[in-house]
């Protein structure tokens, strides 16, 4: 994965992910079924600085990414855990 776009649009922050850098179009330049694109306000939630903020949107971003790859691989959505079951 490979952040490809990173502007800010008024008050909106834009981030573009190539999810599989190998998977292309014919000119090389990433195939648009494995680019995702995300928006976020530029100021922060209350209560929440800059920094905490960034990392927020840093983690959302990941996590998003991971799904969507997975989606397009067709891999199965994780089963969470059930109620009463030992996660150690």
């Amino acid at each position: 994965m490979r952040v490809i776009k990173s502007e800010r649009r008024g008050n909106l922050v834009v981030i573009g992910v190539w999810l599989d850098e190998s998977m292309t179009q014919p000119d090389g330049a990433p195939d648009p079924s494995y680019v995702v694109e995300m928006t976020w306000p530029v100021r922060p939630p209350l209560p929440l600085t800059p920094y905490e903020w960034v990392t927020v949107i840093r983690t959302e971003l990941a996590l998003t990414c991971r799904r969507a790859l997975a989606e397009r691989r067709g891999q199965p959505e994780p089963r969470l855990p059930d109620v009463g079951e030992s996660l150690g």
